[in-house]
């Protein structure tokens, strides 16, 4: 895997560094993965994900949000409490994790379902491996 890091400035308020890994390093070239650069970069800025996805989200952050569901779901049967707290993970998953939110381009697909698509067309595959992402007070 070859490794490439972009930058997306939103005015001079907001910056946006997205550490990428692809398996053909001249891809990073092409107009398509240029584009999904800028729009992941873009979406970071507006969306301020926590992680790049559910498994590395800080447990302690994940046990203070499920910990809202639990306290709502005591009077409900098993099978509620279960469907419920299935929706809170989503939720969080939704709402902090990179790769699930709403694409901020096309929100009737995901980040992660954006990134497969531009693989597919490029044939090659594309990861996200790290990000940060900086606000000026």
């Amino acid at each position: 895997m070859f490794n490439y890091i972009d930058s997306y400035l939103h005015g001079n308020k907001i910056g946006v560094l997205v550490i990428f890994s692809c398996t053909d390093e001249f891809s990073f070239n092409t107009k398509q993965f240029k584009d999904l650069s800028k729009n992941i970069g873009m979406h970071i800025a507006a969306s301020r994900p926590k992680s790049i996805d559910y498994e590395s989200l800080d447990p302690i952050f994940i046990n203070k949000e499920l910990s809202y569901t639990r306290n709502s779901i005591e009077d409900l049967s098993p099978d509620e409490r279960l469907r419920a707290m299935d929706k809170a993970i989503k939720n969080i998953k939704r709402d902090y994790c990179l790769l699930d939110q709403p694409f901020i381009i096309n929100p009737e697909t995901t980040v992660l379902e954006e990134i497969l698509r531009v693989s597919a067309e490029l044939g090659v595959t594309i990861e996200i491996t790290d990000y940060k992402r900086l606000e000026a007070s």
